[in-house]
């Protein structure tokens, strides 16, 4: 099933600085990401201001920048907005490892396409050492959104499976480079700015998120169930319970005390979900097998995705 659709246009804004321009896009109501290279006008002289603007924000707001200590290798730096925008308008951010074969997807202001714009998608290729480039993620162009120049594209939001995890940096030869949210975290969080996880925990349907806040703990079924994955090797575990004992309560917040054991991610076919739709349809076992592909590559660096049309149909 397709992730749901981010606002990238509200998220994005065309950044000018003397005779700098390039992308900014929202990590915070009032706080945006963008390239350093794009406001080089004002590093050099701090009286030429950096300003962002965007269709849906056509007045121009003047920007500073915060210094949470990004080192220059990272070619980022983090703005703070005079005035703030809308929170609907910032998007999921998440910070985690982008593995090869996933599809992305981005918005910015090349300098091509001047204030209109412009979208840009293709597919995920190979993982950088950040020792090696400003950038940590390389990515291939599909042939329908490549264009003649990148130039002004630079600092545009990079959408990896229904979130916000990189961020536009440069065009390297035969493909484009990105530093992913991931690399940043650390600088983010000294801003107060906190990105989502993959730890299962964090992405719980909102109703069972709501019920876990006056949940008590059902330990005697956790140390049962922790037992029976511990005779185990491979395979699977079936927990049963009849209809509204609490069975997918159990499993949203089930932390086990084991420290060998780890959540990796959590599937309730019951319950509304905007990556996979309405519970009819995450029953079906092709919308099990697609999420299950993708949440495997985004966990470990070895994992492969599958193609959404490569898994099986039932």
């Amino acid at each position: 099933m397709p992730a749901p659709q981010i606002d990238l246009e509200a998220a994005t804004s065309l950044l000018t600085c003397g005779s700098e321009r390039g992308s900014a896009f929202l990590v915070s109501e009032r706080h945006a990401l963008t390239s350093r290279h794009c406001v080089l006008d004002h590093l050099d002289d701090p009286t030429v201001p950096i300003e962002l603007v965007s269709p849906s924000n056509p007045a121009a707001i003047r920007c500073t920048l915060v210094d949470v200590g990004i080192p220059l290798t990272e070619d980022t730096v983090l703005l703070k907005l005079e005035s703030p925008l809308p929170n609907e308008s910032v998007p999921p951010l998440v910070g985690s490892h982008i593995p090869a074969g996933l599809e992305w997807s981005s918005f910015g202001y090349p300098r091509v396409r001047g204030s209109l714009g412009a979208r840009i998608s293709g597919v995920t290729g190979r993982t950088i050492s950040p020792d090696l480039a400003t950038w940590d993620v390389e990515l291939a162009c599909d042939a329908a959104s490549t264009l003649t120049s990148y130039k002004g594209a630079s600092g545009s939001p990079v959408v990896v499976a229904g979130a916000v995890r990189a961020m536009l940096q440069e065009r390297v030869d035969g493909a484009l480079g990105a530093i992913s949210l991931r690399r940043l975290q650390a600088f983010l969080r000294t801003a107060g700015i906190e990105l989502q996880s993959t730890e299962a925990s964090s992405r719980l349907p909102p109703r069972l998120k709501e019920q876990l806040a006056h949940l008590v703990p059902n330990t005697r079924t956790a140390s049962d169930l922790e037992l029976a994955i511990s005779e185990r090797e491979n395979g699977y575990v079936l927990l049963t319970g009849t209809p509204g004992s609490g069975k997918s309560l159990f499993v949203a917040g089930f932390q086990p005390v084991e420290p060998s054991f780890e959540v990796v991610c959590r599937y309730f076919a019951g319950e509304p979900d905007l990556n996979n739709g309405p519970p009819a349809l995450q029953r079906l076992s092709r919308t099990f097998a697609d999420w299950l592909c993708q949440e495997a590559a985004l966990i470990s660096p070895d994992a492969v995705p599958v193609p959404r049309d490569a898994t099986t149909a039932d």
